[in-house]
């Protein structure tokens, strides 16, 4: 799976499924992406979610009240 896979993805992969039945080949092979996320974190997990987040620059909208306009002036 590449970095940057999102979840729901969906992966096709031609002729690597299960041997056909009464028939020569493979079949498809379907790869369905599903990424779950803690739904419990420490306070240092919070911690460092929250600074990864601060270093991205090409994301829109907030995290955990840290706006666009307050990314910029953490860096100055």
């Amino acid at each position: 799976i590449k970095p940057g896979t999102a979840s729901h993805e969906r992966f096709h992969f031609p002729s690597k499924g299960i041997k056909k039945v009464n028939s020569y080949g493979f079949g498809d092979h379907y790869v369905h992406v599903r990424i779950n996320s803690p739904k419990l974190l420490t306070e240092r997990q919070k911690e460092l979610l929250l600074e990864f987040a601060q270093e991205e620059s090409n994301v829109n909208g907030t995290v955990d009240g840290v706006h666009t306009i307050e990314k910029k002036a953490l860096k100055e």
